[in-house]
C-alpha cells in the first residue's frame, strides 16, 4: 500500500490452483519496481533504498521481513512487476 498512490487500486484475489493449493494475488498498477529490484527479492537479497509514493524514503524492510515470515512457514512467494506499470505478489501455499 505503501507504493500505491492515493487514488490507487490494489486487487486481491484468491484461485484453488488444485484440491491441495491455494494462490493469493496482490496487485496494483502503480509505480511497479525496477528489474533489479525484481531480482533482489526474488533471489533473497537486500533491496536498496526506494522513495515511495508520498516522497517518504523506504527501505523496504517490511517487504523482506513480511517475504521471510511466509518463507520460514513453507510457503512461496514470489513478485512479478514492472517499473512505472505495477507489482502482482504471488503467495502460494498448501490447502490442509
Amino acid at each position: 500500500m505503501k507504493f500505491t498512490f492515493e487514488e490507487g487500486q490494489v486487487t486481491v484475489s484468491f484461485n484453488i490452483v488444485n484440491k491441495t493449493t491455494l494462490q493469493i494475488k496482490v496487485s496494483d498498477k502503480e509505480q511497479g519496481m525496477s528489474p533489479e529490484h525484481v531480482s533482489a527479492f526474488n533471489n533473497s537479497k537486500p533491496i536498496k533504498q526506494k522513495v515511495a509514493t508520498s516522497g517518504e524514503q523506504s527501505y523496504v524492510i517490511g517487504l523482506d521481513h513480511v517475504k521471510n515470515l511466509v518463507q520460514q512457514e513453507g510457503v512461496k512467494i514470489a513478485l512479478d512487476s514492472k517499473k512505472h506499470i505495477g507489482s502482482s505478489f504471488k503467495v502460494i501455499l498448501p490447502i490442509i
